[in-house]
């Protein structure tokens, strides 16, 4: 028996609908692909952007410490000995002038001494839950308005500029029991300016890693290898309020198939400085309260932008890695080579709950 025509019909009809639906499928994945490529194209111009734009601005900072023909004692000391309204006590311990005061206690009362940045003064202090500014600072005193004193031998704690007796040659050196050059400053200070989108201003993966170690410069005995201890502590001085994201990545995957997968991530928002607290809500001036970041076994990126209701176009930060009082080199520059530098420049983006990374690696005319 032969079929009918109707059935030819049938299923000639079905081929062609088939072959249309095929036919849109390919359109649209065609679509989602050229999409997609223009999206890849958009994320990684931007991440180039941001890449220079960090760069110029470690640069400047690492050219200026290593051209001045100066030094700066960058670890001012504080007292070892504070007397308070005549009495004598010794309990205030070191803090690194970097984060601006020095903080202990005074007959279970905690106290802080603040300073300028530069070292060269101090601006005021805080005892308990009251904030004295100064009203005279001379040698040895402090004075509040209320008539209290806090004495202390100023002059041997200080910090400031020295002009001569200086080499530049990108190393730290210590010239005196206080005195120390400024040439490495530039590579344990995270350094640059936020907008109102998340920016990647540190991440620890394995290209970062690799070029700090080669760098012979950043063997010293002030500073210790941020992959030889399990517990660092982050501290952040940001000049307004901000939003800070940090993501921990899951090291093995990205070091053998280079795919940047999460494995946990932490969000707040605050403003000022502070060491990143136990919890990551906040940040606290109490390094004992501050959260332990184990660099050494896992990778982390830190991601910063400013607040929605941040007035300023950007705002500017500063980011370092301390523990025990001693800082980490953390900035990807080698200044070990013979007459030129090289920069690791590296960004990662969020897109589609995928983590994009871009890295560029470049040499530089000392």
């Amino acid at each position: 028996m032969k079929p009918s025509i109707q059935w030819f019909s049938i299923v000639y009809a079905f081929l062609i609908m088939l072959m249309v639906a095929l036919f849109g499928t390919m359109v649209l994945n065609k679509k989602e692909y050229f999409l997609s490529l223009s999206q890849q194209y958009s994320i990684s111009s931007n991440q180039l952007e941001d890449i220079q734009s960090k760069k110029d601005v470690i640069l400047r900072k690492h050219s200026k410490y290593n051209h001045d023909g100066i030094g700066l004692n960058d670890r001012a000391k504080c007292p070892s000995q504070v007397s308070f309204s005549g009495w004598l006590y010794s309990t205030v311990y070191t803090q690194t002038w970097t984060v601006s005061f020095c903080s202990g206690s005074i007959d279970s009362t905690h106290l802080e001494l603040y300073f300028t940045d530069d070292a060269l003064d101090f601006i005021g202090w805080l005892y308990g839950m009251n904030t004295f500014p100064l009203t005279q600072v001379d040698t040895s005193r402090m004075a509040n308005l209320s008539g209290q004193t806090l004495s202390f031998n100023k002059e041997t704690i200080l910090g400031g500029y020295a002009t001569s007796g200086f080499v530049d040659d990108y190393k730290w050196n210590q010239y005196t029991a206080s005195i120390e050059d400024d040439d490495a400053l530039a590579r344990e200070k995270i350094i640059g300016y936020v907008s109102d989108d998340f920016l990647n201003i540190f991440w620890n993966g394995k290209p970062v890693r690799s070029l700090i170690s080669a760098n012979t410069n950043n063997v010293d005995t002030a500073h210790i290898s941020l992959w030889s201890v399990s517990t660092w502590s982050v501290y952040l001085d940001v000049e307004s309020n901000f939003e800070l994201n940090i993501v921990e990545f899951d090291r093995s995957l990205y070091e053998v198939q280079k795919r940047l997968i999460k494995t946990k991530e932490w969000t707040f928002e605050w403003n000022g400085s502070g060491y990143i607290n136990a919890d990551y809500s906040n940040l606290t001036t109490d390094i004992s309260q501050s959260a332990n970041f184990d660099f050494a076994q896992n990778d982390y990126a830190f991601f910063l932008k400013a607040s929605p209701w941040v007035s300023s176009d950007y705002l500017y930060y500063e980011m370092s890695i301390l523990q025990d009082n001693k800082h980490a080199y953390i900035v990807p520059i080698r200044d070990d080579l013979s007459g030129f530098l090289q920069y690791l420049g590296y960004d990662i983006v969020k897109m589609d709950n995928l983590y994009l990374l871009s890295t560029k690696k470049e040499n530089f005319t000392k």
